[in-house]
Order: structure tokens, then C-alpha cells, then sequence
């Protein structure tokens, strides 16, 4: 088995102090991540806003991260800012509680309950976009309520946009 190296150890750097490399990652983050990947290969340490991160990229890293080393990561730690917002969802959960959620979770996402939902998603998408036409469309926020419309419909069985919007609040 494969060990991860400590953030001392890991190609990188953490760049100025506090600033970090904000900067260049904010400036344009693909851009930055395609050169450190160039430059140091799939792990490499680096400081946000006096934070210091470690960027794991491709299959293999994430093979070792989510199941080879999985007991020693936390969610928690590295998704942190998102607890006010989203509260002690399946993402910012560890260990034995994060599998204990998933397992709960699981028949709503297995390939034949999936394979169930396209009609629905197919539906709803169709609906979404009619009204569409030739007008600027703002993708972030209309793809962010098509999803909540979709996870709304499939998972809470709300059928109208007043209960997607209660939900939504």
C-alpha cells in the first residue's frame, strides 16, 4: 500500500507568506493546476489565503485518498466553511458516521434507481429551457435551481415551483 507523504515532504510550495499563491490560483485556478501538475506531478502542497492545501489530482491519488488511506482524511477539515451553509451533510462527514449515512443513501443512487429517473430529469430539463428563447441566461444560478428542481422532484416528490422554492429557502 501507498503512503501519502507529509506536507513538509510534498513537491510545492506554499509561496508568499499569508498571501500564499492566492493570487495566481484566483487569477486562473485551470491554468494553475494544469502547470503545478506539470511542474510537480499529481500531489502538490500549496498556501490560499494562509491556508495551506494540498491538491490531489487523477485516479490513482484519489484511489489512495478515498479508500487506500481513507481512515486517515477528513472531509470535515477540508470542506470546513461549507458547515454553516450546508450543516453535517454526507460531504463534511468521517469514518463510521459518513458510512453509516451513505449506506442510508445508497438505494436513492444505485444504477436501477437511476436508471428509473431519466424520464423525470428529461421532463423537468425540457421544461426549464422553453422559456429560455434568445435571452442571456445567468448559467451559474439557472443550472444551480435546475438541480435543486430535479433533487426536489426526484428525492422530496415535490411535483411545483412553489415547493421547489419553499424547499429552496
Amino acid at each position: 500500500m501507498r503512503q501519502l507523504k507529509s506536507a513538509e515532504e510534498m513537491p510545492g510550495s506554499y509561496g508568499l507568506p499569508i498571501l500564499g499563491e492566492t493570487l495566481e490560483i484566483f487569477q486562473d485556478s485551470e491554468l494553475y493546476l494544469w502547470r503545478r501538475f506539470q511542474q510537480y506531478g499529481s500531489v502538490f502542497k500549496t498556501s490560499v489565503m494562509g491556508r495551506k492545501r494540498a491538491y490531489l489530482i487523477g485516479p490513482d491519488v484519489n484511489r489512495l485518498v478515498l479508500v487506500e488511506q481513507a481512515e486517515h482524511m477528513s472531509s470535515r477539515i477540508g470542506w470546513y466553511f461549507l458547515e454553516s451553509t450546508f450543516g453535517n451533510n454526507i460531504l463534511l462527514q468521517d469514518g463510521e458516521e459518513h458510512r453509516l449515512t451513505r449506506r442510508l443513501m445508497y438505494p436513492a443512487f444505485h444504477g436501477k434507481a437511476i436508471a428509473t429517473y431519466f424520464d423525470t430529469i428529461q421532463n423537468i430539463v425540457q421544461d426549464f429551457l422553453k422559456d429560455w428563447g434568445q435571452k442571456t441566461i445567468p448559467l451559474n444560478s439557472s443550472f444551480r435551481q435546475l438541480t435543486l428542481m430535479v433533487a426536489t422532484r426526484l428525492f422530496l416528490g415535490s411535483q411545483n415551483k412553489s415547493e421547489v422554492e419553499q424547499t429552496s429557502q
